[in-house]
């Protein structure tokens, strides 16, 4: 998680979205007119892609309906390029330096952030699994009930299903918002929007 920071107390990041690298703002523009000293761009698969992919996650996350699957992925907030510089630029400073790449979002961040962000992904990929293994309950007890019919086979423990679906439709739901929640906390508290 330092990889992201190298070992400093906090920085300024901001995933782009560039077909080109002649898309992205200069380091020169960026040093005079933000008035910062240290400006890197990176590209997203890069030596800090597990820290980038984790704060795109959280993005999708926080800012995106809940997606019923195991691995959810958020193709509009993943971007090919990454720019870290001092901390505290805002996103009106970044406003006025001329470029032409999508900005996806900005963070203000600080060491400890990242640490606290990952046992919140941990905690949603969980809630998210839990919540499929559910969904998966009624899939397989339809799929069962399909086939004692096809067969001709009578067992209503097989093939009343309501009970099942009562205690499934609710089953892990607020593990979920909670962890989606925390997560939304948190994109809140470190990004520029």
């Amino acid at each position: 998680m330092n990889a992201l920071l190298n070992q400093c107390n906090g920085a300024t990041v901001i995933l782009f979205k560039a077909e080109s690298a002649k898309q992205l703002p200069s380091k020169s523009d960026l040093k005079i007119q933000l008035k910062v000293k240290e400006v890197n761009f990176y590209e997203r698969d890069g030596i800090h892609d597990h820290d980038i992919s984790m704060l795109e996650f959280a993005l999708g996350v926080a800012r995106e309906p809940i997606e019923l699957q195991r691995l959810p992925t958020f193709p509009m907030y993943l971007s090919t390029d990454v720019l870290i510089m001092d901390p505290g630029v805002s996103s009106i400073a970044l406003a006025s330096v001329n470029h032409e790449s999508i900005v996806i979002e900005g963070f203000n961040l600080n060491e400890s952030c990242l640490y606290d962000l990952k046992p919140l992904c941990t905690k949603y990929f969980r809630a998210i699994n839990v919540r499929m293994d559910a969904v998966d309950w009624i899939n397989s007890a339809q799929a069962n009930a399909d086939l004692y019919a096809c067969a001709g086979m009578d067992d209503s423990s097989a093939t009343e299903l309501s009970q099942l679906k009562n205690f499934a439709e609710d089953y892990g739901v607020l593990a979920l918002n909670t962890a989606k929640a925390e997560i939304a906390e948190w994109v809140s508290q470190y990004s520029w929007r």
